[in-house]
């Protein structure tokens, strides 16, 4: 019943909304959303046991709401036993999560006041940088979003952290996005995502994201990849797509913008009609990491207006 207070539905109460990811041979990571209570942890060591006993696990709990203290100590006894056999275990994403009691494997549940925590470290940036920080959100934010492709089965249920500027033409905005999935995992995850606006509108709208990337939240099941003979590397690393397949090949074929991308690993990047949405993973950015993504955008619009108008009169950095 203590369990079952925070708004936990019962069917979580006995199967855990664990995501299981390989990311080589030796290192998987697990996702833990919703509650991770006693009764569910049955079904999470089902999970645990698919992975070898001589390989790493990073389990993120940035989306459980509650970690009761039975669950931890059996993750303990657990991570014990894999140590035996080579194996390791990393315990992550308990930043906004607190302790019911100063026991270290006491329960932790995520509390409105821890989560403002981070909204009180933008809000401070944000008098340092210029920036403007809103923690509510507007209608129109969500307007924004209709503009590209999203999944069908991912529904954005919260936007909130904006942090914004204006520089000359260009708006950039960066928003904390909560979505969930309506197919059969439930899932639910947070992202940090840069929106550009008042950009070029004659080039062809497109999805640039890298090849094999499992946590787009971009829609590419309606269309193939372009890939390029001449760039092999750029067309072995991103998967790029769109409806308007010709439009977007002769603009992708330019040797500034290949290895403008090559050179600039990590991001996706869509671009619809005057606006260009960015994000990196699914996981919320610390500032360092905005910075970084602002930066990489910077470029990327000072490369296209030197391409588009032969100028370079590129955009200041903003940091």
């Amino acid at each position: 019943m203590v369990n079952l207070r925070p708004n936990i539905s019962f069917s979580s109460f006995f199967r855990s909304n664990m995501v299981l990811t390989q990311k080589d041979k030796f290192n998987f990571n697990i996702t833990v959303n919703g509650p991770a209570i006693f009764s569910n942890y049955i079904w999470a060591k089902k999970i645990l046991n698919k992975v070898p006993s001589y390989a790493n696990i990073t389990i993120d709990f940035s989306g459980a709401t509650v970690v009761d203290h039975s669950f931890i100590e059996n993750i303990s006894h657990f991570q014990a036993g894999r140590k035996l056999n080579g194996g390791q275990i990393e315990l992550k994403g308990f930043e906004y999560h607190t302790h019911v009691s100063n026991h270290p494997l006491s329960t932790r549940r995520i509390t409105d006041s821890e989560a403002n925590e981070r909204q009180k470290q933008l809000s401070q940036y944000a008098l340092e940088s210029g920036m403007e920080f809103n923690i509510n959100i507007e209608q129109t934010a969500y307007n924004n979003f209709q503009n590209f492709d999203i999944q069908e089965h991912i529904k954005i249920v919260k936007i909130e952290n904006t942090l914004s500027c204006e520089i000359d033409s260009l708006k950039f905005t960066f928003n904390d996005i909560s979505t969930e999935t309506s197919d059969l995992t439930h899932r639910h995850f947070n992202a940090t995502v840069l929106l550009i606006e008042n950009f070029y509108k004659n080039i062809p709208n497109f999805i640039l994201q890298k090849d094999g990337f499992d946590e787009s939240i971009l829609n590419t099941s309606h269309s193939t990849d372009i890939n390029y003979e001449q760039y092999k590397a750029f067309s072995y690393y991103y998967f790029l797509t769109g409806k308007e397949e010709t439009e977007i090949r002769n603009f992708f074929d330019n040797s500034k913008i290949i290895h403008f991308f090559e050179a600039h690993r990590g991001y996706n990047l869509s671009y619809s009609n005057g606006k260009i949405l960015i994000y990196k993973r699914q996981d919320l950015l610390a500032i360092d990491e905005m910075e970084n993504m602002v930066q990489y955008a910077l470029d990327f619009v000072n490369l296209i207006q030197e391409i588009r108008t032969d100028s370079n009169n590129a955009y200041p950095n903003l940091f």
